[in-house]
C-alpha cells in the first residue's frame, strides 16, 4: 500500500493533527487553559508539518496506487488550507523549473528587507500575488488541457470548503 515505510510518520502526524482538531473544537468540551495552549502548540506544529508533507507528496507519492494518492491530497489539503493540486504551478513548474531566477514566482530575491526578521515576516505577503495569478492561469488552463488534474482540483477545493463551513 506505502511506496515506503518512512512514510507511516508523516501518515501518524496527519492522525495527529485530525484527533487534536477534533479535540479543539468538540462543542461543548471544556479543557483547561494549559491543556488548550498545548493542543494549539501541537497543532501549528502538526499543521507545518502538513506543508512539508504536501511538498513531500507532490514530489514523491506515499502510496502504490494513484487513487490512494488522490485521497491523500484531499487529506493534505485540510491540514495545507488550500489545494495541494495548485502547489504544482507555483512550486513545480515554477521555483523548481526556474529557482531564484526572474521566473521563480516564490524567489527569495522579492523579500529585500536588510533585516532578515522582516524578510520572513513578510515574504508570504510579498510572493502570494504572484502565486495566485500563476494558480489561476494555470487552472484555467488545464480545464481543457488536464482535465483530470482540474477535476482533482476542485475536488480538493470543495472538500476545503464544505470542511470550513
Amino acid at each position: 500500500m506505502l511506496r515506503f515505510r518512512a512514510d507511516l510518520r508523516p501518515l501518524g502526524f496527519n492522525a495527529l493533527y485530525f484527533a487534536l482538531s477534533a479535540l479543539a473544537f468538540w462543542p461543548g468540551l471544556a479543557l483547561p487553559l494549559a491543556v488548550r495552549v498545548v493542543i494549539f502548540a501541537v497543532l501549528c506544529v502538526t499543521s507545518f508539518q502538513g506543508a512539508v508533507q504536501t511538498h513531500n507528496a507532490v514530489h514523491s507519492p506515499v502510496f502504490k496506487t494513484r487513487w490512494m494518492n488522490k485521497i491523500y491530497q484531499v487529506v493534505l489539503t485540510l491540514t495545507y488550507g488550500h489545494p495541494v493540486s495548485s502547489y504544482v504551478p507555483g512550486h513545480n513548474l515554477s521555483h523548481h523549473k526556474h529557482t531564484q531566477k526572474l521566473k521563480d514566482i516564490m524567489r527569495t530575491s522579492k523579500a529585500r528587507f536588510r533585516w532578515n526578521l522582516l524578510n520572513g515576516l513578510f515574504f508570504f505577503f510579498l510572493v502570494t500575488p504572484g502565486i495566485m495569478a500563476a494558480d489561476l492561469a494555470y487552472t484555467k488552463s488545464t480545464r481543457r488541457t488536464n482535465p483530470r488534474w482540474f477535476r482533482q482540483a476542485k475536488i480538493e477545493m470543495a472538500a476545503l470548503q464544505i470542511v470550513q463551513v
